[in-house]
């Protein structure tokens, strides 16, 4: 479906995009639920519920989950987050179906989409420290039992040498067209002196997996794809049934994570693999064209930058 629209809107595509994703025309949308947020929070004055159930990727749902629950800590509200978002689920929350601790009381009445908009868009903070984030992150994505199987038969426990993350597709609508020369440049500087004997890659770019073997020859280089997707079309957004795609998006932060240098372009889901270990030291190959310096993204950037 989201292929089919791109082809129909042709050369328009990009810019209408870039224009829908504008922070103004976000701020706007997000003004129209005012009036639904303040009547929500009046008529559930002690206990909310929010579903994150918009068209987002996996990290940018965990990353705004990492959010409201440092915001309902710091204002000693009961806040439940849940997410039932249709890329990764059929209706079920895919927070309680993949994360040990996070289930959820389902009772609470949902705040309104238009209401949730205003919220996380106006009233979350968005200053988190690293140190922070990482500590929610451990304490509300520890995988389940069946998620640490799954990363465990494809990364084991003591890790690999590299992980690398290269998102093409629709990243360029944020960050511009990635970089893959800079990236390769990137992975000949930090692998002359000491070549990776093990190496974690996530990417939806089947010509640069190529390349990245070539470049690391003597090299074991490992991916979790669950099926093929059309080139161009992004992973998420891919005719892939739902609980795979959560299952593929997962198991890849996961494994990214372990290893002691990730190497990767601007992403949410590779961001979470930073919060996930934070002893990992990150390099960003775009850092340049990031405009909106969301959270985590904008931490980990200034985390590079400090000696």
């Amino acid at each position: 479906m989201h292929s089919a629209f791109r082809k129909l809107l042709g050369t328009a595509y990009v810019p209408l995009t870039r224009f829908r994703t504008a922070a103004p025309v976000k701020d706007y949308r997000a003004l129209t639920g005012r009036g639904a947020f303040l009547r929500y929070a009046r008529r559930h004055p002690k206990a909310w519920a929010i579903d994150l159930d918009e068209r987002q990727g996996m990290g940018a749902l965990m990353a705004k989950a990492l959010l409201v629950r440092a915001w309902a800590e710091a204002e000693g509200r009961k806040v439940a987050v849940r997410s039932t978002n249709p890329l990764y689920s059929g209706g079920e929350d895919i927070f309680a179906r993949w994360f040990a601790d996070l289930a959820t009381d389902a009772t609470a009445a949902a705040m309104p989409r238009s209401a949730a908009r205003y919220f996380e868009r106006f009233i979350l903070q968005r200053d988190l420290s690293l140190a922070e984030a990482q500590g929610y992150f451990a304490v509300m994505f520890a995988p389940s039992g069946e998620l640490k199987q799954l990363i465990d038969a494809v990364v084991p426990e003591d890790g690999v040498d590299l992980a690398i993350h290269f998102r093409g597709t629709d990243k360029l609508l944020e960050t511009g067209a990635p970089p893959e020369d800079a990236m390769l440049a990137l992975l000949r500087d930090h692998t002359e002196e000491s070549a990776p004997r093990t190496v974690f890659l996530a990417t939806d770019e089947l010509g640069f997996a190529r390349t990245v073997a070539a470049v690391l020859p003597g090299a074991t280089i490992t991916r979790y794809d669950l099926a093929d997707v059309p080139a161009g079309t992004a992973r998420h957004f891919s005719a892939m049934p739902p609980a795979d795609k959560a299952k593929e998006a997962l198991v890849n932060m996961f494994c990214l994570a372990r290893a002691p240098l990730l190497i990767r372009t601007s992403s949410y889901l590779s961001a979470m693999a930073a919060l996930a270990n934070p002893a990992q030291r990150t390099v960003t190959v775009n850092r340049e064209a990031v405009t909106e310096r969301t959270f985590p993204e904008a931490q980990i950037l200034a985390r590079e930058q400090t000696p």
